[in-house]
């Protein structure tokens, strides 16, 4: 029986698919703006930092609010939150292993559209379950356990 989703989740979901579609048809249709986006975000530590930090705040705010791994979305959205977590520490305090990564998507630019796509068939999911799925009735959002 489908129980539906927790209402934290569903939220997640409602965020993360909308922003995750965005930028994967960001990628798909300005590949290069995208590549010149990144060669000047990892030549700028100012931005670099602001990046990490970020990406640290936004992973934080998900795994506190949401750290499920009963079902499929909820494992989905958790992993989204860690991996966010664990890049913002990256770049905070691996700035030149962020940059290597990043120097290898600019001498390989079709990597760009390839993630693009999958982010986008990511977000479009992600809001599909979001806005359409049933919330699991005993589940208060960020409810501490």
């Amino acid at each position: 029986m489908n129980r539906g989703q927790p209402l934290a989740t569903l939220i997640a979901a409602r965020v993360l698919g909308p922003l995750l579609l965005a930028f994967g048809i960001a990628m798909i249709a300005q590949r290069q703006r995208m590549l010149a986006v990144i060669e000047g975000f990892i030549d700028d530590d100012n931005l670099l930092v602001l990046g990490g930090a970020l990406s640290l705040l936004i992973g934080l705010v998900i795994v506190a609010l949401h750290d499920g791994w009963r079902g499929f979305t909820q494992i989905v959205v958790s992993v989204l939150g860690w991996f966010s977590v664990i890049r913002g520490a990256a770049v905070l305090f691996a700035p030149n292993l962020v940059r290597t990564a990043a120097a290898n998507v600019l001498v390989n630019p079709q990597i760009v559209p390839i993630v693009g796509c999958l982010l986008a068939l990511l977000g479009l999911w992600l809001s599909f379950v979001g806005f359409t799925g049933r919330r699991e009735e005993d589940e208060p959002l960020g409810q501490i356990r």
